[in-house]
């Protein structure tokens, strides 16, 4: 694989009349599950100050967690990691029409290991079901 010339980067993106970023709202998170409000809009308002750019926010969070995050910032938004699409002062778009049949086989089996370790939770959204461990790696090991 070749390495990435960021210079060449640079420049070809400076000389770019119009340009798409695709970014993930995880990117944004400074090692944190949710930057600091301030910084993240901070930074995501620099790169829609420029008008060659269209910026797209993807995450795996729900519609109303977006919602609730960038309710004013000009980008087009991505989420349950591309289960639904709103433009800026847009609605939610669906994409996609999937059979739920999986849904509760998984919630139960994940639910056994909810019960297992502690400090673990489960999310279920309309695309899809997370187990949760932020806080369990070492103890789910020490458990073991």
């Amino acid at each position: 694989m070749k390495k990435v010339d960021l210079v060449d980067v640079k420049q070809k993106y400076d000389a770019a009349g119009r340009r798409i970023l695709f970014i993930s709202n995880e990117i944004l998170t400074f090692g944190e599950k949710l930057p600091p409000e301030k910084e993240f809009k901070d930074v995501v308002s620099a790169l829609c100050a420029d008008s060659r750019n269209s910026v797209v926010l993807i995450s795996s969070i729900s519609t109303s967690q977006f919602d609730e995050r960038v309710p004013d910032l000009a980008v087009t938004l991505v989420a349950e990691d591309g289960g639904f699409v709103k433009d800026h002062n847009g609605q939610w778009q669906i994409y996609g029409d999937l059979f739920f049949l999986w849904k509760q086989p998984i919630i139960t089996a994940l639910q056994r290991l909810q019960d297992r370790y502690q400090d673990t939770s489960i999310e279920e959204k309309h695309f899809s079901v997370t187990w949760h461990y932020e806080n369990g790696p070492v103890k789910i090991l020490e458990q073991e």
